[in-house]
């Protein structure tokens, strides 16, 4: 009895172990990880203060991320998605398992790149639209009542909807409208008739100029095999060789043509590899370098720095 009770309970001891660490491994899998930040960004959880994000930190269900103006995050799920948080964005994580993440962009903007593995699938939820995809590079932005989700790659499956502030859906249409690679959804609530609540309505449209190149930011992040075993600095040199982001040395050439008492294109193409061409919709054309996007453009041109609404840019273009 006794030699039995020797093996039994080192058996027993083993199995306990397998199955916590399993239990880790599995709630890890539940998780986001940092892989990049720049500005301020801030984590919100139930109960708790608002908090520094920073690169390592762990998001998970009900967490809340918060970017401020000129700040963004990169937040990895897996080996097999990433999401870019734009400036002045709100995002909440519904859920984020494994090979299926359900997301909700309060306000704002953000990039998502998943890759074509299994059935990794995800769901972008706004007050308006639930976007449903598999495989593919999109955007989804959502400001004053109304939804963008332009395709860079693959379909996007968008419906029209109402969600809550925990972006729980009240209600949602049974039509879904397949959006593909080239094109952006727009969902904006129509006026409805008189006595009755307005109900969004889905539209679809050619992809802008803009919406292209702001999709080229989360074609260059990069998904990190292991980004949990690496260190923060790691993270964070991979990230930032990716995405080409030195802002140290941007500083530097920015600062040093506004020195001079003038410069001409060839002296920014000189300093930045390129010249930007920005088109407005009062038809107005501005060459020079895109410094930083978002809802205010900064555009070194040759007669000084340019800040121009992103909602006055028709598009961008990269000229030779």
């Amino acid at each position: 009895m006794k030699h039995t009770s020797r093996i039994i309970i080192p058996a027993l001891l083993f199995a306990a172990g397998l199955m916590l660490a399993y239990g880790c491994k599995g709630q890890e899998q539940k998780k986001g990880i940092v892989t990049f930040t720049v500005g301020s960004v801030k984590v919100e959880r139930p109960g708790l203060q608002p908090a520094d994000l920073k690169v390592m930190d762990r998001v998970a269900e009900k967490d809340l991320i918060v970017t401020g103006a000129a700040s963004f995050a990169v937040v990895q799920f897996s080996d097999n998605c990433v999401v870019q948080v734009q400036e002045n964005t709100a995002f909440k994580i519904l859920s984020a398992d494994k090979n299926d993440r359900d997301l909700y962009v309060r306000e704002g903007q953000v990039l998502t790149k998943l890759m074509r593995t299994g059935d990794n699938t995800a769901t972008v939820r706004t007050p308006t639209a639930i976007a449903a995809v598999r495989g593919t590079q999109f955007s989804v932005n959502y400001r004053q009542g109304g939804t963008q989700v332009a395709v860079s790659e693959g379909k996007v499956a968008v419906r029209a909807a109402s969600t809550d502030e925990n972006g729980k859906a009240v209600s949602e249409s049974r039509e879904e409208t397949m959006t593909a690679a080239g094109n952006t959804a727009e969902i904006i609530a129509a006026p409805g008739a008189e006595g009755k609540e307005a109900k969004p309505v889905v539209s679809v449209r050619v992809i802008t100029e803009l919406e292209k190149q702001t999709l080229k930011k989360i074609e260059a992040v990069p998904v990190i095999p292991d980004a949990g075993k690496k260190s923060g600095q790691e993270l964070e040199s991979e990230v930032k060789k990716a995405i080409g982001y030195y802002p140290n040395e941007m500083q530097d050439r920015i600062t040093k043509l506004l020195a001079k008492d003038s410069r001409s294109i060839e002296d920014i193409r000189d300093a930045f590899g390129r010249v930007d061409e920005v088109t407005l919709y009062n038809g107005r054309v501005i060459q020079g370098a895109i410094v930083t996007r978002g809802e205010q453009f900064r555009i070194l041109a040759p007669e000084g720095m340019v800040m121009v609404p992103e909602e006055d840019i028709k598009g961008t273009t990269e000229i030779k």
